[in-house]
């Protein structure tokens, strides 16, 4: 923690009572030498609905901690500390106070705490915390919610359901980097490592060319073995969301729908996920952009007039970007005349749409589309006399 924010930390613990200062210096010291990665990994063994000491045998009755979360009394101290690693952008520190917390009383901080740590850890890109987070946090809602059949309300179910969804885009993001091909023989040892396989002996006597070939091979498996792993992982977190009840939001399923049209899986999977998506919530305009970009991909004209009527169902007005792949829709199929007059009688109907430079630019993009067809419908007639005088010789 940097000097500036342990300033404000020590401030705000000094306006606490005597009891929290207490637990502030027991639990700071043992945040310097916890590993988060450890507490993580023990997080669903920790959970447990622990009782509270009681004051003497004739006292008050004994509170379990869960029933004292569900009443409101949850530990603010955690829950003003988390906040305040959250403002510092420190989102391992805020994370760490949660499973802390969570090991030691079995029992969560404030739904504010819990929403500033999980945005700043997806601000940070920090899927390696937002995992740990999730363990956590499923592992508390089976063991109180799931097995004893309590249901979730409605601002518990809104929370995970956005967790989910950062953690799944934070899963697609890594997924769909670019995959920069590193030289050397250490990054080829490294790739190698990761697939456990040995390198063979006589690489060193191939040729420059011959070890990029061989690298690339590797590489490119490497990352299939990555995209199935990453896989693997949306279709368990999916099926967890469906135990606990969760009926997901639009931009869950926009992720979703972005997953299943990368590289060009099977069309089922992502109009699946597009009949489920208007089942439960309302398509946006970043819906209808995924589905009619890949409906250009394959070629699926009839996909594309189907989500074009599904948009006006909806009455969603279409962006720059849907005029962009209508028009070049029409010049994939060399209807250049018509994709011109669609452009000019979207800039007619509503100027704010298209602006002139918009205008312009989608007017350049048509002609370079032209330019390029004509030179491949070039190449291809001058390859064709050649072809066919090697046909009369033989």
């Amino acid at each position: 923690m940097t000097s500036r924010a342990s300033t404000r930390y020590d401030t705000t613990v000094r306006s606490l009572p005597t009891a929290w200062r207490t637990n502030h210096v027991r639990n700071r010291v043992y945040s310097s030498t916890a590993s988060i990665s450890a507490v993580a990994t023990d997080a669903s063994d920790a959970i447990s609905v622990k009782t509270a000491p009681m004051a003497s045998p004739t006292g008050p009755r004994e509170v379990p901690a869960l029933e004292r979360y569900m009443e409101g009394q949850r530990d603010r101290y955690t829950s003003m500390a988390m906040m305040q690693c959250a403002r510092d952008k420190e989102g391992r520190e805020a994370l760490g106070h949660l499973l802390r917390l969570l090991r030691k009383d079995g029992m969560l901080p404030s739904r504010e705490a819990l929403f500033q740590v999980t945005h700043v850890l997806y601000k940070q890109r920090d899927l390696g915390g937002m995992s740990a987070l999730h363990a956590a946090l499923y592992s508390f809602y089976h063991t109180n919610y799931l097995a004893t059949k309590r249901p979730l309300a409605a601002r518990q179910a809104q929370f995970l359901t956005h967790m989910y969804a950062m953690l799944i885009q934070l899963l697609v993001d890594s997924q769909r980097r670019t995959s920069t091909q590193f030289r050397g023989m250490s990054s080829m040892e490294h790739v190698a490592k990761q697939l456990e396989k040995t390198l063979p002996s006589d690489l060193g006597n191939q040729s420059t060319r011959q070890q990029r070939a061989f690298h690339r091979r590797q590489w490119l498996e490497w990352q299939q073995q990555q995209e199935n792993k990453h896989g693997e992982i949306i279709v368990r977190l999916c099926q967890e969301m469906r135990q606990l009840g969760l009926r997901g939001s639009s931009p869950l399923y926009n992720t979703l729908l972005r997953w299943s049209t990368h590289k060009q899986r099977d069309s089922s999977l992502a109009w699946a996920l597009f009949a489920e998506l208007q089942q439960w919530c309302t398509p946006t305009e970043r819906t209808y952009t995924i589905l009619l970009h890949f409906a250009r991909t394959r070629r699926d004209y009839p996909a594309m007039l189907r989500v074009l009527r599904n948009m006006r169902k909806h009455t969603i007005v279409p962006d720059h970007t849907m005029v962009s792949i209508i028009m070049l829709t029409l010049c994939d199929r060399a209807n250049y005349t018509k994709a011109m007059q669609f452009l000019n009688g979207v800039r007619d109907a509503n100027p704010h749409l298209l602006t002139p430079t918009q205008h312009a630019h989608l007017v350049h993009l048509l002609c370079k589309h032209h330019q390029q067809r004509a030179r491949q419908q070039a190449a291809a007639v001058a390859f064709l006399p050649a072809s066919s005088s090697l046909n009369r010789d033989s």
